[in-house]
Formats: structure tokens, sequence, C-alpha cells
């Protein structure tokens, strides 16, 4: 069995997180199946002799929603000191080729930095900063690429499209809740415009409503596109609720429309326009909020990430190495000195301890450990 750990795009709900799990777990050759939803995660342990591992992102691709894969090469871009051509360029361009596990390399003289994607198994960063150092340039401080802060990012953006949707849904949704309601109303005046009278003036009170909910369907079209594939494929989800209901309220009140055209003025009585403009609008709130709540939720685990130890010993060549914990490779054999914390996840090849895993299970008493 093979365990992989793939990043998901599209839920919105726990329901997300149940639906994922319960298609992934259908599929012979699995094992155990999490999601978690805060951090967006798939954790799944699989036998790649029956279930490739692209059968699996195929079955959650199916239901609608995203999978990112993390891939196997390391990517590393370490500052350079000490360049003054192209030449100087191209000298570390070639002297970084030569060694064994380097994919691609590019060196940017304007910059200073270099760009070397790797096989982790063969090369290691370090081995890649002395090659530099060998050439006669300065390997200053190495930055790898912060999936953390991409993650940041991306859903700091998320959240400004959320609520940029959300304020253009307001911004229709209340004029046209208005010129639904007023006219109801009877037991208060409330300024109303007279060209607006559905009573007299049914046709254009109409028109208006419409040129008022377009806009609104518009910035809520992924309920369309997610409800309606997940309604198609059989696994409704809440955006299938909202589509359809909001889609039944449209076509509906449009046929009034018609009818109202032809001379029918009693169906100015049945347009619900509104009641489509109103659950959108409420909708992106609820879905604003709900972005806002989970990227509070990540902050807190990536401040938590940011007390795990900033170095990690390896036994290289048959002796004892401290390296930054970037640079910790898979294959690796880690050291742990009585004490100290855990740096890495792993396999424990041998010894035996004990250790607190409170900040894990909420457990007080430590846990043995032991080989294997």
């Amino acid at each position: 069995m093979e365990s992989q750990v793939l990043s998901i795009r599209g839920m919105t709900c726990a329901a997300c997180a149940q639906r994922i799990e319960k298609t992934v777990r259908k599929l012979s050759g699995i094992g155990q199946v999490s999601v978690n939803l805060a951090s967006e995660k798939l954790f799944v342990e699989y036998d790649p002799a029956s279930l490739p591992l692209s059968s699996i992102k195929d079955a959650v691709a199916k239901i609608g929603y995203q999978v990112v894969e993390k891939p196997d090469n390391g990517s590393i871009t370490i500052p350079i000191g000490g360049m003054t051509c192209a030449a100087c360029a191209q000298r570390i361009e070639k002297a970084i080729r030569k060694l064994d596990g380097v994919i691609e390399v590019s060196v940017n003289f304007a910059t200073e930095k270099a760009t070397v994607s790797y096989e982790p198994q063969k090369v290691r960063t370090s081995v890649i900063k002395e090659t530099i150092e060998k050439a006669g340039y300065k390997a200053l401080e190495v930055s790898k690429t912060d999936t953390a802060d991409e993650d940041r990012a991306r859903k700091q953006k998320e959240i400004r499209t959320l609520r940029i949707k959300f304020i253009v849904a307001t911004a229709f949704a209340l004029p046209l809740l208005y010129i639904a309601m007023v006219p109801m109303i009877t037991w208060v005046r409330l300024p109303f415009p007279g060209e607006l009278d559905p009573m007299k003036y049914p046709l254009i009170y109409g028109l208006i409503e419409i040129l008022l909910v377009i806009p609104i369907i518009c910035v809520g079209y992924k309920f369309y596109t997610v409800g309606f594939k997940a309604l198609f494929q059989r696994s409704p989800n809440m955006d299938s609720l909202i589509a359809i209901g909001t889609t039944a309220a449209v076509i509906y009140s449009v046929y009034n429309v018609f009818q109202i055209a032809g001379g029918n003025f009693k169906a100015v009585d049945a347009l619900y326009f509104e009641t489509a403009g109103v659950i959108i609008a409420l909708i992106l709130l609820g879905k604003t909020l709900e972005a806002v709540s989970k990227g509070k939720t990540s902050e807190a685990i990536k401040k938590l990430m940011g007390l795990a130890p900033k170095t990690a010993i390896i036994i290289q060549n048959g002796a004892e190495k401290e390296i930054p914990i970037d640079e910790v490779e898979i294959g690796d054999i880690i050291v742990v000195k009585p004490g100290a914390k855990i740096p890495v996840d792993g396999m424990v090849l041998e010894g035996h301890t004990a250790i607190d895993e409170s900040m894990l299970t909420g457990e007080s008493m430590p846990v043995d450990k032991k080989g294997g």
C-alpha cells in the first residue's frame, strides 16, 4: 500500500468532504481515506498494483472537484552573489547541469538568481550550493517555493472575488426586492416611482425586474455550472438545490412576463425574480463568511507549524550533519536526540523512546515508540 496526499479545490462544506471520501472509498484497492476541509487535503492509502493514482484523481474530478498534485521533483531558487556578466551566469549553469539528478537549471543574470529543478533522491540543495561556491560565486540564502504563501494568496483572492460578487449581487438585489415588495405593502406609504406601478405599467415593471436579476445570476453563475453538473451525475449538492430553486423562479417569472406582453395583465402578480436574486445574494454572503473563516483556520494551523524545529540532524556518508529543515528530502535518515523535537514525519528505523503527542491527539501521557 502507498500513501498519497492530494490538494483538493472546490470544496464548500463538510458534505463535500464526505462526498469525496465516499466516492474514493468505493474504488477497489483503497485502504484508508480521509478528507480535511480546512486544509483542503485528501489523504489516501491505496494499492498501486490494482489502482493507479490517476484513477483516484479521475474519480474526484468526475464529481466536480479539482485535484492539484504536488510535483515529485524539487524546485529551488538560489540568489547568487558575485556575477559580473552573462558569461558568469552561463558558467554557473554549466557547473550545476553537470550534477547527477539536476533536471533543469536557469540562471538569470539580471535578477542574480538560479532556478533549479532536481530529483531529491539523487542530489540535495546543499550540494547545489557547494557547486556554486566551487565555481567562485556566493550562494546566498535559499528561497524555496513557499506553497503556504501560494495558498494564502489563493485564499485571499477567493475571498476578494466572493466579496465583490456579494456586493454586486446586493446592489441589484436590494432595489429588486424593494420594487417587488413595496406595491404589496398597504399599511404604510413608502416612496415608489409611478412609472413602475405594476397595476398601470405591468410590462415595464416585469422588464425592469428582469434587468435587475440578470447581473445577479451572472455573478452567481458557479451555482449553476457546479450544481447542474452534480445533478446530472446523480449526486446533487447544495449548489444543485440553489440552481434548481432559482432557475424555477426565473423561468416561471419570464413565462409570466410573456403572458403580460400577450395581454394577461393579472400575471404581474406571479413574478418571483426577487426570490432568485435575494437567494443568490444571501448564499454569496454565506460563502464569503465561510471563506474568511476557513482562511483564519488555515492561518492558525500555519502558526502552529511555525513552532516546528528549524533544523534536522541527518546521517550523510556515515556521519551526522545538521541541515535546515527545508533541505530534508524523502529517504533521509534523521537522528532525533533525547528530549529533542521530531522534525519531520517518518518511520522509526531503530531506537526506543516515549513521545509527547498531546499537540496532535490531546493525550497528555507520552506514547511509546519503537522500530517500525
